[in-house]
């Protein structure tokens, strides 16, 4: 492959690089329409591998903007087609630019750069742009670069297919081949005259020509040649791609940018920002320690948390490291290893801002795969049947004793059969009676696609449409912003995409006496903060005004409670023969086959916790307030995977069924919501999941609805590992390596290691410094609760509902706060301000304030 042209010598010099930087243009193939622009870079003394990788990163950055301003490539049907070898040293970073010709853009002798690197190529058009001035390369550097690439440069000149001497030129390199070598004195003569600068450097008025012949002429050529229309760009506006070819695309209501190596993602109210390089690095902690330095050099703290969890999805390494910053904010570095080359993701922002945009952001990484890296496809794999497995009935023990749940049920379904239903441990910690699997215990937000499956039966009755305002079908319906209320359709309540932020503490601290109209009032006055559909938000009074409308037009004249529950029984449990399913609390109570709620205190030991605790589900019944047992479940799961049917009696149609699994809005790059159902596409099987946690029970359903596969799992405890339960499952089904075991036993020892390390760090509360907080304090939300001494002497914090002891904690940010110690709320902060006691979870704020009365 020859070289056309030789460039870079004066970039090189002026990045100092001298010697150690290689940069040349090739010709392509007259079919292929393009030129190819390489970097090589060797070693140079004083410089840092990742020194070398930023310069000669900024020099290639250079080099194409020096292809948009002389070829005129801005705009029209120019690609760029990147790839990077596993090192800088010694090896090529490759460019592709040019028209697109018969879907690929080839190289001399058809040798593309994607064989010569071994990594594959992705494509983006080349936008208008800032050249980029990234962080830690001098200024001079730049400047030097700049001025020499730039001297009286004028996109408007190089109208080179309107030019008879270029047409010329053209012919001559099309007759001559791709080997030719042209003198450059004489492109450099033509160069001049047709740009009208005189002391426009000679190899630089050579690459003009050459440029506006590859991309220019030659491109409208082919295209009058063809017949054929200008190509669109591949690749969307907003996306980018790293130096190894992983295109990464910024998902809606966040901007991006790239600077070099770099980039860079942030909302529009900048509450949080996200930064990723591609290093040449196989050491995790010293290239986050070198991202770090480069993104913030004031950030000099030892990481408060390390995590390094089993690499999965072709990753060969993994680390974590979590820091917190004296303003508040939250910082998250990931470095995933690929080989001998490393991607560091720093994360910064609020809690808030985070929880906002945990999707968005979510969306973006999950396009950052190793490259050449493809999942398994298992379409076409024949699942092996786990009916009696023993592995199976190990691994649910191991989670069992890693989570310390009392209790655990479990129904496999395949095909048409309930293979697996099984019961393990007690339904009550220190008791004796046997958790089996007919054992009712809470199945949480489970529920939610219960509500939406009883919606799916009134849209096939004719008596709803999903498309509906709820404004027109739920008297009195409302939400914190008028024209949002107008808006909202029926699925939208359902969809976790309305944009309304979570409210959860004054559900679950402060509920008694409450009721669906309450609830619905407490809705009116959530203000959303995103645009409908613009990212994932999940909000649990929205779906039971969702289910509460379904109750209301089952029954328009019952009260919304009643007019629920009745709809549920007669639409939704009763045809699938699912009698001991409920949402009545007083009846789960009375059955005499019914499991205890536990939580985790503070050392992670679960404990018993009282059942008053659970009735908050009461007041947001659909989106949480069913009782259910594993082999009940099992027939709901029957019921989906037979499109609506069980044994022979249609619950719903298959079109209104799976209408509730369509996305409606990404959780990540893999996963979206629909109606009351998460949904992905994973090991290219579609898959419909929703897990479920109240203040004391766990549980898990998912299944596979082509392999006509599927499970349910139920826990009387918190944090039961029924993830993982699947992970396992997927291995005995497919023969695949999800890892499970190894997760299994990280997170097991990881928890025990920050439990300990928490414990460290609380103590009693000195008498001067508790002092100031005792007594009574309140929030409208929250209600009232009071701080006082009990008969021991130990700091417990009361309400109406419940009463945990209060330590205090020194944060590895220096502040000293309050933490709840005893279930179901252990962990719970309460931080001593100025104004008060705050109590925050993601974008909630409460400040409670010293009563008098």
């Amino acid at each position: 492959m020859g070289a056309l042209l030789g460039i870079g010598d004066g970039i090189a010099d002026r990045l100092g690089l001298m010697g150690a930087l290689r940069l040349e243009i090739e010709l392509v193939r007259p079919e292929g329409l393009g030129i190819a622009l390489c970097a090589a870079v060797g070693s140079a003394p004083g410089f840092t591998e990742s020194a070398l990788s930023l310069r000669a990163e900024y020099a290639l950055q250079l080099e194409l903007r020096a292809l948009e301003l002389f070829a005129g490539l801005e705009g029209g049907p120019a690609y760029v087609r990147q790839t990077i070898d596993r090192g800088w040293s010694n090896n090529s970073l490759g460019l592709q630019v040019g028209p697109r010709a018969g879907g690929a853009i080839r190289l001399l002798d058809g040798l593309e750069l994607a064989t010569r690197t071994g990594a594959p190529f992705c494509s983006r058009l080349l936008p208008r742009r800032a050249i980029p001035s990234p962080r830690g390369l001098p200024a001079s550097a730049r400047a030097g670069a700049l001025r020499l690439l730039f001297r009286k440069a004028s996109v408007a000149s190089l109208q080179a297919s309107k030019c008879g001497a270029c047409r010329g030129l053209r012919s001559k390199l099309a007759t001559a081949g791709a080997s030719a070598i042209l003198p450059v004195s004489k492109l450099a003569r033509k160069a001049r005259h047709l740009m009208n600068i005189p002391d426009l450097r000679p190899r630089y008025a050579a690459l003009a020509v050459v440029l506006a012949f590859a991309a220019g002429c030659a491109g409208q050529s082919a295209s009058r040649r063809d017949g054929a229309k200008q190509l669109a760009p591949e690749s969307p506006p907003g996306s980018f791609v790293t130096p190894s070819g992983i295109a990464l695309t910024v998902p809606e209501g966040m901007l991006g940018r790239q600077e070099g190596a770099w980039i860079f993602v942030e909302d529009a109210e900048k509450s949080v920002r996200l930064a990723l390089v591609e290093l040449a690095a196989t050491d995790l902690e010293r290239a986050i320690r070198e991202a770090v330095a480069h993104e913030d050099p004031s950030l000099t703290s030892k990481p408060d948390k390390v995590l390094t969890p089993p690499a999965r999805n072709g990753w060969d390494e993994l680390r974590i490291e979590t820091r917190s910053l004296e303003s508040g904010e939250a910082f998250q570095a990931f470095a995933n290893r690929k080989g001998e080359r490393t991607w560091v993701t720093l994360l910064r922002g609020s809690p808030g801002g985070f929880a906002k945009r945990s999707a968005q952001i979510n969306v973006f990484l999950g396009g950052l795969k190793p490259p050449g890296e493809e999942e398994k496809d298992l379409s076409e794999v024949e699942p092996r049947s786990v009916r009696g497995s023993e592995q199976l009935r190990a691994f649910v023990r191991e989670a069992m004793q890693a989570s310390g749940v009392p209790g655990f049920s479990i129904a496999v379904v395949e095909g048409d059969e309930v293979v697996f239903a099984e019961g393990y441990g007690v339904r009550e910690i220190g008791g004796s009676e046997p958790v089996t699997a007919d054992t009712l215990m809470m199945i949480g937000s489970v529920t939610k696609s219960m509500s939406t499956l009883l919606m799916a039966s009134l849209v096939d009755e004719g008596k709803l449409a999903w498309t509906d305002r709820a404004i027109d079908r739920l008297p009195g319906f409302a939400v914190g912003d008028p024209e949002l209320t107008r808006e909202l359709q029926v699925e939208q309540l359902v969809c976790a995409c309305a944009g309304l932020p979570r409210k959860d503490l004054p559900m679950i601290i402060n509920f008694k006496g409450k009721d669906a109209g309450v609830t619905l009032r407490q809705l009116a006055g959530i203000r959303p903060t995103t645009r409908l559909k613009e990212t994932f938000q999940y909000q649990n009074q929205m779906v039971a005004a969702g289910g509460y409308l379904a109750g209301h037009v089952f029954d328009p004249k019952a009260p919304l409670q009643e007019a629920y529950c009745r709809a549920m029984r007669e639409r939704v449990f009763g045809p699938m023969g699912m009698t001991r399913t409920t949402l009545d609390f007083e009846a789960a109570l009375a059955d005499p086959d019914r499991a205890s709620p536990h939580a985790q205190d503070l050392k992670g030991r679960q404990q018993k916790v009282s059942l008053e605790h659970e009735r908050f589900s009461k007041h947001v019944g659909p989106s949480g307030g069913a009782w259910s047992s594993a082999r009940e479940m099992a027939r709901y799961l029957l019921t989906e995977l037979n499109r609506g049917v069980y044994r022979g009696v249609r619950v719903a149609s298959e079109a209104s069924l799976t209408r509730r699994w369509e996305p409606q809005v990404k959780v990540n790059a893999k996963a979206a919501y629909g109606l009351g159902w998460g949904t992905l596409e994973e090991h290219g099987l579609r898959q419909i999941e929703h897990g479920g946690a109240t203040m004391g029970f766990n549980s898990y359903v998912r299944f596979l609805p082509e392999k006509k596969l599927g499970v349910v799992m139920l826990a009387n405890g918190t944090n039961g590992r029924l993830g993982l339960v699947w992970a396992r499952l997927m291995e005995l089904w497919f023969g695949i390596d999800e890892k499970a075991g190894e997760r299994l036993a990280y997170g097991r020892s990881t928890e025990l290691k920050e439990r300990e390390e928490l414990q460290a760090r609380l103590s009693q509360p000195p008498e001067e410094w508790i002092a100031p907080l005792l007594g009574t304090w309140a929030d409208d939300e929250l209600g009232r609760m009071t701080i006082e001494r009990d008969a021991a002497g130990a700091i417990v914090l009361r309400n109406e509902i419940f009463t945990t002891r209060l330590m205090r904690h020194g944060r590895p940010d220096g502040k000293q706060v309050l933490v709840f110690v005893d279930p179901p709320l252990a962990g719970m902060v309460l931080a001593p301000q100025p104004e008060g006691l705050v109590m925050e979870s993601a974008q909630e704020r409460y400040l409670l304030r010293k009563s008098e009365g």
